[in-house]
């Protein structure tokens, strides 16, 4: 901030002197600033990210007015996680009148993960929100990861997390009104051009009301549309009480690790060891070192392995394949084990197949 100062008041003719008229520097999570004004419109790409917990006078003062939902910052009552991004969307209505036009550029999470969704249903019961650009596709040209450097300081701009935009304005008295949610896909042109573009089958003009009795929409207009959250909540209704899932990841070394004595090899199935529905080959581990997590439990029965994460090439299908009790993987593989009426089924192929499936692939997608 002091080179960026420092340039403001003597590299003319970059920018006149600026800092204390039109540019003022404050924290308006904290601050009150412009109070006693009200802007037509109001256009801002705020922090992205929770307030770091270190012991900074000014991360510790952000924290607190987070906590302080019942006194005064009523604004913060539904923030999670010290979330930036959803704090200064509640904020600015401190900012604005009846029919301020708002555009905020913040991170697409706080509108998809779990733990905002009161945070959600409060946002769009205040306002209007007009336009929802969700912009995942678009990470490879936005907020791209650049180093600029100069004799004084190198300067690090971008963002690893996609972005969404909201163009909302107030809605004081919570009225229903359409969302116009536009999730574009990032084709060769748009890349090239570095521009926005979206077709027709990639807008939906959606009731709010709808929003807030399925938080799921949210999820699912991001990479499909009505007829796609219809299936889903098809496939939702389906499912059978007498089986459950348990899943998590395979064990976890220490890297490093203390090799206590002679070895004690176990058959090990890495990551690249395995097709869809069928293992190629088993390498070896030592079980005998110190772990971070071992796990040993999950290895005592049968299982179906998932790789984390599917590349490119597989589309939205995942990999999959039955594991027998005693073969061991680590945590870049995700386990699956079936139980029926509380115990562990015998035969896993139908459910290998299942996982296999791009409905599966689709509906976790």
């Amino acid at each position: 901030s002091e080179f960026i100062r420092n340039k403001i008041e003597n590299s003319y003719p970059i920018l006149p002197s600026l800092i204390g008229s039109t540019l003022i520097r404050a924290n308006t999570l904290i601050d009150y600033v412009f109070e006693g004004k009200k802007f037509d419109f109001i256009v801002s790409n705020p922090p992205w990210g929770s307030v770091p917990t270190d012991e900074k006078e000014e991360h510790i003062a952000e924290r607190e007015a987070i906590d302080n939902k019942s006194g005064a910052y009523p604004e913060y009552n539904t923030v999670a996680d010290y979330e930036r991004s959803q704090a200064f969307l509640r904020r600015i209505e401190r900012w604005q009148k009846t029919d301020t036009t708002i555009v905020m550029i913040v991170k697409n999470s706080i509108f998809l993960n779990d733990k905002t969704i009161n945070f959600r249903k409060e946002f769009i019961s205040k306002n209007k929100l007009e336009t929802f650009f969700e912009l995942s596709d678009y990470n490879k040209i936005l907020f791209k990861k650049k180093t600029f450097n100069s004799a004084k300081v190198n300067i690090e701009i971008g963002a690893s997390e996609p972005c969404a935009i909201a163009i909302f304005k107030p809605n004081s008295d919570d009225s229903d009104y359409k969302i116009n949610y536009i999730s574009p896909k990032l084709t060769s042109i748009a890349e090239h051009f570095e521009i926005i573009q979206y077709t027709s089958n990639e807008s939906f003009l959606v009731d709010k009301s709808k929003f807030i009795v399925n938080d799921l929409i949210w999820k699912v207009l991001v990479n499909g549309n009505i007829d796609a959250l219809n299936l889903v909540e098809k496939i939702k209704g389906k499912k059978d009480s007498n089986i459950t899932v348990e899943s998590g990841r395979g064990f976890e070394p220490k890297k490093g690790g203390e090799l206590p004595g002679t070895p004690i090899w176990r058959d090990w199935l890495d990551i690249d060891c395995f097709k869809k529905y069928r293992i190629q080959q088993l390498k070896r581990f030592n079980w005998n070192q110190v772990f971070r997590n071992k796990r040993d439990s999950i290895f005592e029965t049968d299982s179906i392995a998932i790789a984390r994460r599917p590349l490119k090439r597989d589309s939205v299908r995942l990999k999959a394949t039955i594991v027998p009790k005693g073969i061991v993987y680590k945590d870049n593989i995700v386990f699956a084990k079936i139980r029926k009426a509380g115990q562990h089924v015998e035969d896993y192929n139908k459910y290998n197949l299942l996982f296999n499936s791009s409905l599966i692939g689709f509906y976790l997608n």
